[in-house]
């Protein structure tokens, strides 16, 4: 299923009316104009497309395990956990994350590799936790990063 991000619901101050389920509505379009602006990498043309799909279905998508995973970001796709509540910063900084990975298969295409996709990682939970910490709120704290060789 396609969404609007964060549609009938204020956000940063700013409230979307259903339009087109496949694009981002308003505060979708902050959010992503945030993570642009953090991390310095233009918008593309073509913005991601929105899924929200059941948590198991997110998880096989994702191919690990990994029963905590809120959102995923696979090409121009973002897919979120049907039940996240977007009104919850916490999960808005997740959102943000996930548009900063967006950003960067847009402008470089997918990583080349372990080490690239690590570097990624980091600058992207680096972007989220400021995004939090002007919120005022707690961090997010990133996973191990696998060793690349």
């Amino acid at each position: 299923m396609k969404v609007v991000i964060f549609c009938g619901v204020v956000v940063m101050g700013v409230v979307c009316s259903p339009a087109n389920s496949a694009e981002l509505g308003p505060s979708g379009i902050v959010v992503y104009r945030l993570a642009s602006r953090l991390s310095k990498l233009p918008i593309p043309d073509r913005p991601p497309e929105m899924h929200a799909v059941p948590h198991d279905e997110l998880i096989k998508t994702a191919g690990c395990r990994c029963p905590s995973i809120k959102a995923l970001q696979r090409g121009n796709d973002i897919f979120l956990d049907e039940t996240l509540d977007m009104t919850d910063i916490q999960n808005i900084a997740v959102l943000l994350h996930e548009f900063v990975h967006h950003l960067q298969w847009a402008n470089a295409g997918p990583a080349a590799g372990c080490r690239e996709w690590v570097d990624r990682e980091i600058v992207a939970y680096q972007l989220q936790n400021e995004m939090l910490y002007r919120a005022g709120a707690h961090l997010a704290q990133p996973p191990p990063f696998p060793e690349c060789r």
